[in-house]
């Protein structure tokens, strides 16, 4: 089975053009705010928040360069996890067991004995809630930091605010891997009806800062990158090609500096830098891993995707 780059069309509904944003934030509130939700200004703000004030950041604190988001789709209920609810009746609670962690006063569900040992290592919060039980919507408002106005999320929006990783995209680009800045894997979030949710996209930032969209199962004995740079083609003649591709591109066939032009050249050389990257290559070549280290992520799905993102983070992806 090949792993697949995603491309994403999405076709919007008939609607009047963008607004400007131009929220009146004053910068001490945006800089204390520490929410990436505030991130999601208008494009014309990214000036001010690359400019923003480093010291505001706690000593010590903001050493990361990099997240795993584990984003679980509608699974694995707070009870059952991190905040079981021993004094709840039966069927809230649920049929496991809560158990202690190395933390006093700190109970995990008793499916996690391995990370209750850990407990002292983790920052869980319990207190967030969306007051949606819809899976979009919710979704929606957990990805981009902001709650949806209107529908249920299952209708994607040239005006929607920016998913988190697209914002890190935006801001922080890799040092190492720039065509893998943000990456979503191993598959995208899709409604019940089989729709693309929305909150996964740039938004009004425009679609080349959409995540990088793999589909894959890394499980799979024939599990491989989908289009990587062959290695039997020399790179001087992929380089031709590239060469000649620019050549034939009529600057005419669409307006210079239209965002249109700018969206499709960004795009473009996303996919070059990741074609001829033998670094992103080395990033998904789970082979190379020790079968024993396979065997403690665990042989399937789940489990090697959590090992191929933190191959991705160790080659420079930022999100």
């Amino acid at each position: 089975m090949r792993c697949q780059l995603f491309p994403v069309s999405l076709k919007y509904p008939p609607m009047n053009p963008i607004a400007p944003f131009h929220p009146h934030l004053p910068r001490r509130t945006m800089l204390q705010a520490g929410s990436l939700g505030l991130l999601g200004l208008g494009i014309n703000h990214v000036s001010a928040l690359r400019a923003a004030d480093h010291k505001v950041i706690a000593p010590g604190g903001g050493s990361a360069t990099s997240v795993i988001f584990i984003f679980l789709s509608g699974g694995l209920t707070q009870h059952d996890s991190f905040d079981p609810k021993p004094n709840a009746p039966v069927e809230i609670r649920g049929p496991f067991r809560p158990i202690a962690t190395n933390v006093p006063g700190i109970q995990y569900c008793e499916l996690l004995p391995r990370i209750a040992g850990i407990a002292d290592k983790l920052a869980v919060v319990r207190s967030l809630f969306t007051n949606n039980n819809i899976h979009g919507g919710s979704g929606y408002w957990v990805l981009t930091g902001r709650q949806l106005i209107a529908g249920d999320g299952e209708n994607p929006r040239p005006d929607d605010w920016p998913y988190m990783g697209s914002i890190v995209k935006l801001l922080k680009p890799s040092d190492r891997l720039p065509a893998l800045t943000s990456v979503t894997l191993p598959e995208i979030f899709i409604g019940n009806g089989g729709n693309i949710e929305a909150g996964q996209f740039g938004g009004f930032l425009g679609s080349q800062w959409n995540p990088e969209i793999i589909r894959c199962n890394p499980a799979d004995r024939s599990y491989r990158l989908s289009g990587e740079y062959e290695s039997q083609i020399p790179r001087s003649q992929f380089q031709q090609r590239i060469d000649l591709l620019q050549q034939l591109s009529s600057p005419g066939r669409v307006a210079a500096g239209s965002v249109a032009a700018q969206s499709f050249g960004a795009l473009q050389q996303q996919a070059f830098d990741l074609l001829g990257s033998s670094a992103a290559r080395r990033a998904f070549a789970l082979e190379e891993e020790a079968p024993e280290t396979r065997d403690r992520y665990g042989r399937q799905h789940w489990g090697q995707s959590v090992l191929l993102a933190r191959r991705l983070v160790e080659a420079g992806v930022r999100f």
